[in-house]
């Protein structure tokens, strides 16, 4: 079994036309399990939980009422490694819970992939 785990913080500022869009902070854990270990490769599974919280905009000093948003996701993600050289992650995430503001694009579903490749100099 294992866990990872993120975090992420967005601090904002004002910027052009007196427009400061809210800061926001992300978060996210991801217990698994190991579905197979070969020598020097591994086959791994976990449950990928995010949440992301941002905060409300402001417009010339005023809150823009359809700003701000939260939300929470969570899917599946395969991850394998191969002797420590190649790892590899996909996964899905679908929204659980969201909490927007008048009317707000959220999220319907998210993807990501990622592959990461170590040297030895």
């Amino acid at each position: 079994m294992y866990l990872t785990g993120h975090r992420q913080y967005t601090f904002r500022t004002e910027g052009d036309y007196d427009y400061r869009y809210g800061s926001g902070v992300m978060i996210g854990a991801s217990p698994g399990v190991f579905l197979a270990e070969r020598r020097a490769s591994t086959l791994g599974m976990h449950l990928n939980v995010t949440g992301e919280f941002d905060e409300r905009d402001h417009h010339q000093g005023y809150l823009v009422a359809d700003s701000g948003m939260r939300e929470v996701l969570a899917g599946p993600d395969l991850t394998f490694s191969w002797r420590g050289i190649l790892t590899d992650e996909i996964g899905i995430e679908l929204p659980v819970w969201q909490d927007g503001h008048a009317m707000h694009l959220a999220t319907g579903a998210r993807a990501h992939t990622g592959v990461s490749v170590r040297s030895e100099t």
